[in-house]
C-alpha cells in the first residue's frame, strides 16, 4: 500500500509541475513588448518557471549578445579543435577585407573543393583559416538561441609537407570530414609526395568530402606535379580563389 501511495504522490507531483509549465509558456505567449528581464540564455521567469522569451530575435539587445557570442565560440572552436595556426587566432579581430575572406564568405558548400591560389602573402592561409569559421558559423547558426547546441567541426588542418610525409597525418588527410590542406607544392620534392597530394584529392573527391586547399603554383605547375585528373577534380567540382594584387601577409 505504502508503495501505491509513494506512485500516486509522484504522480501529483508530475502534473503540478506540467500545469505549472504550462501556465508560464500561456502567460510568456501574452508578452507584447520587450521586458528586458531575460537571462543570459534569452529566458524569462515566469511563474517561478524560465521559459524561452517568445520576442527574442537576432536583432534584440540579448539576441545580439548571442549572436556575438555565437561569433566568437566560432573563432574559439575551430583554434582548439584543428590544428590552426596560432597566429590567426588574434587576426580574427581585426582582418583585411582580401580577396581570400570574399572567397571564403561566398564559398557554395555544394561544391567540395574551395582552392585559394596566389602568390606568398596574399593571405591565402588566412582566408582557408576564416572559410572554417563561416562554416562552424553557418552550422550552428539554426540554433543560435541555444548554446548547449552548438558544435564544433570535425576538421583538420595540415601542411602538405607534414600531410605528406607522416603515414599517419596522410591517413588523416585522406578521410577526415572537413580538411585544410596547406601550402600544397611546399611538401618535399618526390614524385611520393606528389603522389600522396593527388591521392588525397582523388579519395576526398570520391567521398565528397569538404577540402581547403592553398598553393602559390600556377595551373600548369599544379597540373604537371600532381596530374591533370586531380586539377580537374578541384576546377570542376570546386570554386578557386585567385588571390593577387598587393602583398597583405597577414602575420
Amino acid at each position: 500500500m505504502m508503495k501505491i501511495i509513494q506512485d500516486h504522490s509522484a504522480l501529483k507531483l508530475v502534473a503540478n509541475l506540467d500545469n505549472i509549465m504550462r501556465e508560464a509558456y500561456d502567460m510568456a505567449e501574452d508578452i507584447k513588448e520587450c521586458t528586458k528581464r531575460c537571462d543570459v540564455n534569452g529566458a524569462i521567469a515566469l511563474n517561478d518557471v524560465f521559459v524561452p522569451c517568445p520576442l527574442l530575435t537576432e536583432f534584440c539587445m540579448r539576441g545580439q549578445e548571442m549572436i556575438v557570442k555565437l561569433g566568437t565560440y566560432s573563432i574559439n572552436s575551430i583554434d582548439t579543435t584543428t590544428n590552426l595556426p596560432k597566429r590567426f587566432h588574434e587576426l580574427f579581430k581585426n582582418y583585411k577585407k582580401t580577396k581570400a575572406v570574399a572567397g571564403a564568405k561566398n564559398w557554395n558548400r555544394k561544391y567540395p573543393f574551395l582552392m585559394f591560389s596566389g602568390p606568398s602573402g596574399s593571405g591565402k592561409s588566412f582566408g582557408a583559416a576564416y572559410a572554417l569559421y563561416v562554416l562552424t558559423y553557418k552550422i550552428n547558426d539554426p540554433n543560435w538561441k541555444s548554446k548547449s547546441l552548438w558544435k564544433p567541426l570535425n576538421a583538420l588542418w595540415l601542411g602538405a609537407y607534414m600531410a605528406t610525409s607522416q603515414d599517419d597525418l596522410f591517413k588523416q588527410a585522406r578521410t577526415t570530414p572537413i580538411l585544410v590542406l596547406d601550402d600544397v607544392g611546399e611538401e618535399m620534392p618526390t614524385n611520393l609526395a606528389k603522389y600522396r597530394i593527388a591521392e588525397i584529392i582523388s579519395e576526398r573527391w570520391n567521398h565528397n568530402l569538404l577540402t581547403i586547399i592553398t598553393t602559390s603554383l600556377s595551373t600548369d605547375k599544379l597540373i604537371a606535379n600532381y596530374g591533370a585528373r586531380a586539377y580537374s577534380r578541384i576546377s570542376k567540382d570546386g570554386q578557386t580563389v585567385i588571390c593577387d594584387g598587393d602583398e597583405v601577409r597577414l602575420m
